[in-house]
């Protein structure tokens, strides 16, 4: 099988498109105007992208069942097929775009409070498990499903709890219902305890 010389330089020209393992492109510098499609990420999950620098599309395509545990390129769309779960930390999801119609489990998000979760897209199941006590500063994807393990605790603001689902046996605090008076918390289902701090004057109608 051939294989990039370690610490390759690769300039993809604009128009042009590079398709390439995620094994070959592990470690090698890709840069240049054009477009670059990475392949076959389930077949090394620790995969260092972050050399991945073009100024055109950044494509992961997730074609199996993948837990990603290397560096993903900033600002990269992975897509990721019916059927097929991409699971990734929230340092490795912040920023980047997720889309296709299959499922996406995001862990560690007490790692990485701020994490800006809003373009997880994919219109599978978008679940976010919360294993540690965590506070989100960040921003959560629409319509997805966080859940709390039992004996920890999520702090959010009512404005990312608005429409999203908390279930599991957890706890949960919301916060800042002043800045989302109309927030639909109508799905907070943990069986834990459920806190609504209410610190400012607030005329709650959702």
């Amino acid at each position: 099988k051939n294989k990039l010389p370690k610490d390759s330089v690769v300039q993809v020209s604009e128009g042009r498109k590079l398709k390439l393992s995620a094994e070959h492109a592990s470690g090698n510098t890709i840069s240049g105007n054009g477009n670059v499609e990475i392949t076959d990420l389930d077949k090394m999950e620790d995969a260092d992208l972050s050399k991945i620098i073009n100024k055109g599309e950044k494509i992961l395509k997730i074609e199996e069942d993948t837990d990603i545990k290397g560096t993903l390129p900033k600002d990269c769309t992975l897509q990721v097929n019916d059927g097929k779960k991409l699971t990734l930390g929230a340092d490795k999801a912040d920023g980047n775009t997720i889309t296709g119609s299959g499922d996406v489990e995001i862990t560690d998000l007490d790692k990485k409070e701020d994490a800006d979760l809003s373009k997880v897209k994919n219109t599978g199941d978008k679940k976010i498990k919360i294993d540690e006590d965590t506070t989100i500063r960040g921003k959560l994807p629409n319509g997805c499903t966080l859940e709390v393990k039992d004996g920890k605790k999520l702090t959010l603001p009512a404005k990312q709890a608005d429409g999203n689902t908390r279930n599991w046996i957890g706890n949960v605090e919301i916060t800042d219902l002043d800045k989302k008076e109309n927030a639909d918390l109508s799905k907070v289902k943990n069986t834990g305890d459920k806190n609504i701090k209410i610190d400012k004057d607030t005329n709650f109608n959702g």
